[in-house]
């Protein structure tokens, strides 16, 4: 919808109104009240913003947290390996060079 159409919509609504309606409208308490919503709204947003923030940053978290485990498994099964060959290549001299 464009502004232009907004406008209108919310004038033709404002004209369809009972005239006790739009009395009641233009009263202090009515802005008050107005006041208060639009104050209670931006706090919502404003947590709203500061949630997706955090959860943003959860999500790195957690995907470095991944990335260190993805790492250390790597390097686990490297020095695993290792360690394998050097066993071998012990049980081999053991072998080739008896005691």
């Amino acid at each position: 919808m464009s502004e232009k159409e907004i406008e209108k919509d919310v004038q033709s609504s404002y004209v369809e109104m009972p005239i006790d309606a739009r009395e009641k409208m233009c009263t202090k308490e009515f802005f008050q009240q107005f006041e208060h919503y639009k104050t209670y709204s931006f706090r919502i947003c404003d947590k709203l913003e500061k949630e997706e923030k955090m959860h943003k940053n959860l999500q790195e978290q957690h995907k470095t947290t991944d990335q260190r485990i993805t790492y250390v498994q790597e390097s686990l099964k490297k020095s695993e390996n290792e360690a394998r060959n050097v066993k071998n290549e012990a049980e081999n001299q053991m072998h080739t060079y008896p005691v």
